[in-house]
């Protein structure tokens, strides 16, 4: 256990990042409503998801010549610095435009957590154990903030919200600063191309990078249409949104780190994989075949949807890093950059969807999708 003593400042840092990215997540659909359509919503998210595409590819490179502190320093001032701007500043285009800098430069920071987490790990035999750790680290961030981020909305509005939310970084300077195994040593200079080919050159790592894209197309469809659909459609307010919230996400600290140890110690990673899929889908298609909600139900129905998004993510994670050589940074950014893709798919296809439909028939789409992804489990082999 001595490789997890080793990571609990990089935890610390991921919970702190994840407080600070919660704050803003659920309700940034309704802030940038202010300032642009909802129907071109998906179109913004797309930009910043090409942006955020570039900005993981990148990152390796950048950790390679300036080293891991001075990229994640230089990434949490810009975020602080937006932040900042967005509390005194409301012409729609520079809101639009930082809008998307936030969004990419939020998955690139945890990008390179991630692989300095990875570089700082030396025992695979604990990776479910590890990876699961970590996310429910983050995932304690996501838990205790949207009940934060309701109250502060209900109240105050959207500048105490941003304040809050840059405020909230600055202790992560110095732990960053701090923490000695975050090192300014330069790296293997990183080819994008070679980590493709190393990637699709291995059948398991394809299936697992593919069921990881339906993850996070999951994660874009929810994140951006269930605060629309729960505000805008049923008219919960945000305060009561945010505790439903809360309690969905509370998955996130019951499963990841019991779901790793099991795939570590007994089952391996694809049993579960089917497990958290079914349980996805399933619990997503109640949102639409459902003819009335109460605060309870509808916040039981998202915690189950949760459960089988956080095996899922764990296990993903467990599987990729543990069939991926340290060296390969390169294949963890292309692993990431599913999250930016499915945020450039996602909402194109949603906004098709609901040119037609109401936002409702999203989540009955969704549920088959997320059933579906058995298919790239099914090849998936133990070794």
């Amino acid at each position: 256990m001595k490789s997890i003593h080793k990571l609990v400042p990089f935890y610390l840092i991921g919970f702190l990042f994840a407080i600070h990215t919660a704050l803003i997540l659920y309700s940034n659909s309704s802030f940038l409503n202010q300032f642009i359509d909802e129907s071109k919503l998906g179109l913004l998210y797309t930009g910043g998801s090409v942006l955020a595409l570039i900005g993981l590819a990148l990152i390796p490179k950048f950790l390679a010549k300036i080293g891991s502190r001075t990229t994640m320093l230089i990434l949490i001032l810009l975020t602080i610095t937006i932040c900042i701007v967005n509390v005194f500043v409301t012409i729609p285009w520079v809101v639009l435009t930082l809008f998307t800098i936030l969004f990419s430069g939020n998955i690139m920071f945890f990008l390179a957590n991630d692989i300095v987490i990875d570089q700082v790990t030396n025992n695979d035999t604990v990776m479910g154990t590890i990876r699961g750790s970590y996310i429910t680290a983050v995932s304690a961030g996501y838990v205790i903030t949207p009940g934060l981020a309701g109250f502060i909305l209900a109240r105050m509005g959207f500048p105490a919200l941003y304040s809050l939310a840059g405020i909230l970084l600055i202790p992560l300077i110095f732990l960053i600063i701090k923490t000695q195994t975050i090192r300014n040593n330069t790296q293997k200079q990183v080819n994008t191309w070679q980590s493709l080919k190393f990637i699709f050159k291995h059948k398991n790592l394809r299936n697992i990078v593919g069921a990881n894209f339906i993850l996070q197309f999951f994660y874009c469809w929810m994140v951006i249409y269930t605060p629309i659909f729960l505000h805008e459609t049923i008219g919960i307010p945000w305060d009561s949104i945010g505790t439903i919230f809360s309690i969905m996400l509370l998955a996130f600290i019951f499963i990841p780190l019991p779901v790793g140890k099991i795939a570590d110690r007994i089952t391996g990673e694809k049993p579960l994989l089917y497990f958290g899929f079914i349980i996805m889908g399933v619990s997503t298609a109640l949102l639409y075949f459902l003819p009335h909600f109460t605060l309870p139900l509808l916040a039981f129905i998202l915690f189950g949807t949760r459960i089988g998004a956080s095996a899922v993510e764990t296990l993903t994670e467990s599987y990729f890093y543990k069939h991926t050589p340290q060296s390969e940074t390169g294949a963890v950014g292309i692993l990431k950059s599913t999250y930016p893709l499915a945020y450039i798919i996602a909402p194109l296809i949603a906004s098709l969807i609901i040119t037609f439909y109401s936002p409702q028939h999203l989540f009955l789409v969704l549920g088959i999708i997320c059933i579906t992804a058995c298919l790239f489990v099914i090849p998936i082999t133990k070794k």
